[in-house]
Parts: C-alpha cells; structure tokens; sequence
C-alpha cells in the first residue's frame, strides 16, 4: 500500500485490496481448524495478491470482549484484562510461529433475560447452558451444537448459571437492538449484487441466501458485561475492495448483520466483495473443542519442532471448503513424506545438488518458458551430451525459481530457503 505520514492509503488508480479475517477469542489457545478457518486462509490470499503487485492490506488480531473472555476468567479466576493479556501472547506466539502474520436503525428494546440471583448478575448467552428445544440437553445460551440453531437464551429449558450451577430467574433489561428487519430489502440486494460481483464461497451463498428467505428479526448488538467496548464511530470510505475469511458459523455476522449496520446508516461504506467461507476441519472422527482439550492446539504444534510450512501445507491441502474435512496423524505424516519431500523436495533437490557438483554456480535470471522433464538429469548427460546438460539444468532450475514464487503465499519458509540457495529474489507474477 502507498505511504503517506505513516499511514497506509490506498493507491489512487491502482486495484486496492483490504483483507480481514473472523477475530479469534483470546479466551483459549487457538486449535488447528481456527487456524485454518481464518487466520491462515487470510494470510495466504494477502501474499497472493501482494505477490502478484496489487496494493493489500490485511487487518488482524484477537477479539479481547465477549461473554466468552468473562467466562473463561472467572474460571481461570483472573480479571478478563489478566486473561487476555495472557493469551494475547499465546496468540501471537503462535502466529508468528506460522508466519502469519448509529442511527435511526438503532433502537433500544426491553428483552428479556435470565438473572442469577446467586450473584447479582444478568447472565449474558455463554454464561447459560440448559436444554434445547430440539433435545440436547448441554446447549449453550447462543446456539445448540447438536442442531446448529441461534438461539433466544430464554429459549432454554431447565436452564442453569454456568458460574455457580443454579437455577436463574427471568428479569427484563434495557439492549441496542439493530432493526434487521426494515433493512431486508437493501441487505437482499446487497447480497445479490455482491455475490455475483465478487467471489462468494458457494456455502456463504447459501447460507445468506437461507437468512434472508426468512423475515429478519431484530438483533441484539449490546450485553449487559463488565468488559467490553463502545460502538466505533463512523469512518469514511475509500475505493478499496474488501475481501473476508471466516468459518460457516460466523457468516450471517459477515453477511446480513454487519451489512445491515452499514447500510442503516445512510452511508457509502466499503462493503463486502470476497466472501471465503470454510466447513469444519475434524480430529480424528470428532470434533475438535477447546473446552475438553480434543485435537492439535497452537503450543502443541510448536512443541513438535515440525516447521510451520508443513503445518501450512497440510492445513492448506486440506482446507475444508465445500465439506467437513479431518486432520489424521496418519494423514498428516503422509502430506509431509508423500507431497513435500517425495514429490516437491526430490525434485528441488535432485536439480541442485547437480548443479551444485557440476560447477553451477550462478542462476539464469529470465524464467525458462519449458522444462523437457523426459531429459534425464544425472552424470551421464554430463558426461555425454554437455551441452545439453547446460539447457536441462537452465530450464530445471528456472522452474524450481517458478515454483518458489508460486508456492511462496503457502509456504513462504520454503520458498524463502530455496531463493537463498538460487541467490535470487521471488518471481512478481503480475496481476493480468
């Protein structure tokens, strides 16, 4: 992006790109099917498009306010700014180990909520937990993980506090609701045009397009809390495009709510573009769950000493896209013997180290146009044919140059290894 005071601007003329991700909770180390329902997938399309010289700028973090942060302090017994200040770190260490770097359609409503009388608190969705209507008997107050619905909390049966276990009354209180439902219209349209202008993931399509055969109700945007933070003031629009990463259960967030909240203002707000939705990546035939422990978590993976681009290979090749994948220690093994060092690796290698023995010591700068991969690099052609040998090697090595810069947004390590032993920097590969 163009620079101006330090500030980040778009370039005036020019495709500008702003990339944003789902924020991920700090109230717990991140697992692996976080990793790659935003914050890997994200990184990944914002080396892309930088790679191929388009102005981006992505925008990331941890989400610190939430019933969830307040939920898992009083478990961890600490304040909520103790707990993410812990976990913030957490966070980043992680990341960096993967290289990834109001108006008129406000209104305030009396709704109703439970109370615990225990201690002296409304309880906000994730600090209840009772039967849903469709059975399960564990869900939580803002949806059911049996059946997938959104739940009203009072909507729970034999409901209970998840603090102290009893049992809460019903008390009325005073919330900032977001009146969806006179928005439907525009944020139909919104849909229509987006989705067909930019690049929807074909189940953000449908799940947006199931919301929206239904009659929108209003939504709470505020919490009765102890932590939290006020609604951001307006900011102005620029010509940008913006492009969001999130996994299916936080897309009607991303694709009715927040649009209905820019479009209520009256305002020409950058709207959403690109919409990149994942399904679930499974642990070996279960669901991974940072409240029981289940699956590989971030301080895990950097325990192993695995480095970060297998994990990115792996996570990457199995993203869940259109379906439920699963992350297998077998599978995984496999993904690094088989694709990284069988396939990929070999090839690399086998070029250099003949390079390398035969006195090559420079690297042709122009990208070779083919590769003859019948002609059999080894000792022989050296020997017999030499001046063969001298187009192989030209043509092997300025596709090992290829291939670095086209696997760079994946495995930007690995390309970043192979450069230096080419003595070169990446390929541009231009937007077109």
């Amino acid at each position: 992006m163009g620079k101006n005071g330090g500030a980040t601007l778009p370039e005036p003329g020019q495709r500008n790109i702003l990339v944003t991700s789902a924020l991920p909770y700090v109230n717990n180390v991140p697992h692996l099917g976080n990793i790659i329902g935003s914050i890997l997938s994200w990184d990944v399309f914002a080396r892309y498009c930088r790679g191929r010289g388009i102005n981006t700028l992505y925008i990331g973090g941890t989400d610190e306010y939430g019933t969830t942060t307040e939920a898992r302090a009083l478990l961890e017994k600490c304040t909520p700014q103790e707990l993410c200040d812990k976990y913030h770190v957490t966070h980043a260490e992680i990341y960096r180990l993967l290289k990834l770097i109001q108006n008129g359609f406000l209104k305030e409503r009396i709704t109703t909520q439970f109370y615990c009388q225990e201690h002296h608190s409304f309880l906000a969705d994730r600090f209840v937990e009772g039967e849903c209507p469709c059975g399960y008997m564990d869900a939580r107050g803002d949806q059911c993980d049996l059946c997938g619905k959104f739940l009203d909390t009072v909507e729970l049966k034999n409901p209970r506090c998840k603090i102290d276990r009893s049992t809460p009354i019903t008390r009325d209180t005073k919330h900032v609701f977001l009146e969806l439902d006179n928005l439907q219209s525009q944020i139909k349209t919104f849909f229509q045009e987006s989705s067909e202008n930019g690049a929807w993931s074909s189940n953000g399509e449908h799940i947006t397009s199931a919301w929206l055969k239904e009659v929108l109700q209003p939504r709470s945007i505020a919490r009765d809390m102890e932590c939290g933070t006020e609604v951001p003031s307006a900011s102005r629009n620029s010509k940008v495009q913006l492009n969001r990463f999130i996994g299916k259960d936080n897309v009607v967030y991303h694709s009715v709510i927040f649009p209905g909240s820019q479009i209520g203002t009256g305002e020409n707000w950058t709207k959403l573009h690109h919409l990149s939705t994942t399904d679930y990546l499974t642990y070996e035939g279960g669901k991974f769950s940072k409240s029981r422990g289940i699956g590989v978590f971030g301080d895990s993976v950097q325990k192993t000493g695995v480095p970060a681009d297998v994990w990115r290979c792996f996570l990457l090749s199995h993203r869940p896209e259109t379906s439920d994948t699963e992350f297998t220690w077998d599978s995984f093994i496999s993904c690094n013997n088989s694709v990284l060092l069988k396939n990929f690796g070999n090839f690399v290698n086998r070029v250099l180290k003949f390079t390398n023995s035969q006195h090559y010591n420079n690297v042709l700068f122009q990208l070779g146009k083919l590769f003859l991969q019948s002609n059999k690099l080894d000792n022989s052609l050296a020997m017999n044919e030499p001046s063969k040998r001298g187009t192989v090697v030209g043509l092997a090595i300025n596709l090992i140059h290829l291939l670095a810069s086209v696997v760079a947004p994946y495995m930007p390590e690995t390309a970043n290894a192979i450069n230096r032993q080419l003595r070169i920097d990446l390929l541009p590969i231009p937007d077109l």
